[in-house]
């Protein structure tokens, strides 16, 4: 049995009804500066399966709804740096991103040039291609602590990562791995888990400390188990833990 914080009885639902949708806003008139830096966001979904059972019995508007669109349970933010575009990264992403991507790219490029720093080409095996920055993995308070958000960012990195590499993260800004709460309707943020804790979830799917406290996933090194294997193992684990707590509840 899969060994989580919380007990499985506590899941809102079977996770493996969970989707990702992936979106990126691109200008039609695209150019060398708008190819240099994208900036993808992935929302996470909870679907209502036909054959489940909702309090009060089915069959309502809101239940139908819930099976057609889903509920928002949480969302991932990424950057992706293209490193040959003509164009600096540096300039553009100072230009269009946000200050935890400026701070994390202070740690792998040179802003005099927009190229990879010595360090950074000193450390990732082939330093040559993109590079991809998970900013933030927020989830809501009903889904925290069950090692949901490695498994998702795991996922986002398999999809988004062709011709990267390396991956960047920051435990110390990844400070939101919760979404407890609503204040009229919008989410409202809180710091969460400590740095150490998120250092651990981040090393959890193959992230490494490099530094200023950055950690990075060196692409060109990982095993034959990629990040998103072991994490599909856990999600296949929690959905089985899931029925048999129901079961056992009966």
């Amino acid at each position: 049995m899969t060994r989580t914080r919380r007990p499985l009885r506590e899941l809102p639902c079977d996770p493996e009804h969970l989707d990702l949708t992936y979106t990126h806003r691109q200008s039609f008139g695209a150019d060398a500066y708008g190819d240099t830096v994208e900036g993808w966001t992935v929302v996470v979904r909870e679907y209502h399966e036909e054959w489940d059972e909702c309090e009060g019995g089915c069959g309502t508007e809101v239940c139908e709804r819930f099976m057609e669109e889903g509920r928002e349970i949480g969302e991932l933010h990424l950057w992706r740096l293209r490193d040959r575009t003509g164009m600096s990264s540096w300039e553009v992403a100072n230009d269009d991103g946000s200050w935890e991507l400026m701070s994390m790219l202070s740690s792998v490029l040179d802003p005099r040039t927009g190229a990879y720093s010595p360090e950074f080409q000193e450390t990732v095996g082939r330093p040559d291609g993109d590079v991809l920055v998970l900013e933030r993995v927020r989830l809501r308070e009903e889904w925290r602590g069950f090692g949901l958000g490695p498994v998702l960012a795991a996922e986002a990195i398999r999809r988004l990562s062709a011709g990267c590499c390396a991956v960047l993260t920051d435990p110390g800004m990844t400070d939101d791995w919760c979404w407890p709460g609503e204040a009229e309707g919008r989410p409202v943020l809180r710091r969460g888990d400590t740095e150490g804790k998120l250092a651990a979830l981040c090393v959890s799917i193959g992230f490494r400390p490099f530094r200023n406290g950055v950690h990075l996933l060196d692409l060109s090194r990982r095993g034959p188990a990629e990040p998103h294997v072991p994490g599909r193992a856990h999600l296949r684990a929690l959905s089985h833990g899931y029925y048999e707590a129901g079961r056992a509840e009966e």
